[in-house]
């Protein structure tokens, strides 16, 4: 049986329709890449900035930093302790501690 150019034709315009359809999906694929690059890069940036500590283990900073800072008040409330940096007016944590920073 033969193939008719008609049958070509159509065959070749349900492949053109595929590949549109896989482009714009390799498009919207690449533009998800780029968002989680982005994201990466910030992340990154962020944990480039908090990696410079002076202890990385929270008990070392607790036991020599936090133990005997001079910062440190403790606010009692109904039911729990908070303790508040008296410098920066936040809460002590090992995160943003800025005696735990190395300059």
């Amino acid at each position: 049986m033969a193939i008719s150019n008609e049958d070509i034709y159509k065959k070749l315009d349900d492949i053109h329709k595929l590949i549109i359809t896989l482009k714009k999906e390799e498009e919207q694929v690449i533009q998800e890449e780029h968002k989680i690059e982005m994201e990466e890069e910030k992340l990154i940036d962020i944990l480039g900035k908090e990696v410079n500590r002076q202890f990385d283990n929270i008990m070392d900073w607790k036991n020599y930093i936090w133990e005997a800072c001079e910062y440190k008040k403790s606010v009692v409330k109904a039911d729990k302790i908070d303790f508040i940096c008296k410098k920066t007016g936040k809460t002590c944590r090992f995160i943003d501690c800025f005696k735990n920073k190395v300059e």
